[in-house]
């Protein structure tokens, strides 16, 4: 049991303390749309600290249990949606490609098409604050590229600056640029739908120990008791709900690799 105190004290030291070093932050900045890191590792901490109690009191213990269920849970929806919002402005993005190379082959100029591509392009309007007050339009595409699923953006200012600097046609640059942003966008819908299955096959698997609780109901058995009675009774539910809850986030990560690759900013190839 003192194995598993220090353990877990080290667990959550780990989570507790910030990232620190280019390293680590220029991971936590490749999470697009994830919820704030730090944030999260003071939650986990708390569930560990929690558990850790929860061995040697019930109602702590308990607690803890519903704790890790609710994080997990929480977790996976915030994920679910953050995704499904970068999804939506990859779309935009490229439909914003689409409306600019169309008012260029129209015979409009770069500043002109903007600004009347903004109308319908929402994304764009502060590109045209910045036209207005005279700035680089560029800078300002390659600041909200940032932004989860906006990376396409960064490909369309560095076509503007392509055009601005060598005075090559900035219609036949974005020509290209629509062709990479239309095709990245569809291999991303592709492995996310083929990721759906083993997604989904790993949230069953979480909820696989709630099955074999209602097989033991079923049996006229109450296992609650012994999960929630003494140390040794906690200390399986504790742990094992742990790691159920650790699966369901793996198997998320997982499935969110694919999807990852297709959305991160590519190489252009017009250059």
């Amino acid at each position: 049991m003192i194995v598993v105190a220090v353990l877990a004290a080290m667990a959550t030291a780990w989570l507790l303390v910030p990232a620190q070093g280019p390293g680590l932050k220029r991971l936590a900045a490749k999470s697009r749309g994830a919820p704030d890191v730090d944030l999260w590792r003071v939650i986990v901490g708390a569930d560990i600290v929690a558990a850790v109690a929860g061995l040697f009191i019930k109602p702590l213990g308990i607690l803890a249990a519903a704790a890790m269920v609710c994080t997990t849970v929480t977790w996976i929806v915030m994920t679910r949606v953050n995704d499904k919002r970068a999804q939506r402005m990859t779309r935009e993005v490229v439909r914003t490609a689409q409306v600019l190379e169309s008012l260029l082959a129209l015979g409009h100029i770069p500043t002109s098409a903007m600004s009347l591509a903004a109308e319908e392009c929402p994304v764009l309007a502060p590109v045209v604050a910045e036209l207005r007050m005279g700035g680089d339009p560029w800078d300002v595409l390659d600041e909200l590229s940032r932004r989860p699923g906006q990376t396409g953006l960064a490909e369309i200012g560095q076509a503007w600056r392509v055009a601005q600097v060598s005075g090559a046609s900035m219609h036949a640059s974005l020509e290209r640029v629509r062709q990479n942003l239309e095709e990245a966008a569809e291999t991303a819908l592709i492995v996310t739908g083929e990721l759906a299955g083993p997604r989904a096959t790993g949230q069953l698997l979480g909820l696989l120990p709630l099955v074999g609780l209602g097989i033991a109901f079923a049996l006229g058995t109450n296992p609650l008791v012994f999960l929630t009675a003494g140390m040794a009774g906690r200390s399986c539910l504790l742990i094992g709900l742990g790691l159920a809850c650790c699966g369901l986030v793996w198997s998320e990560f997982l499935g969110r690799t694919g999807p990852a690759g297709s959305r991160g900013r590519k190489k252009s190839s017009w250059t």
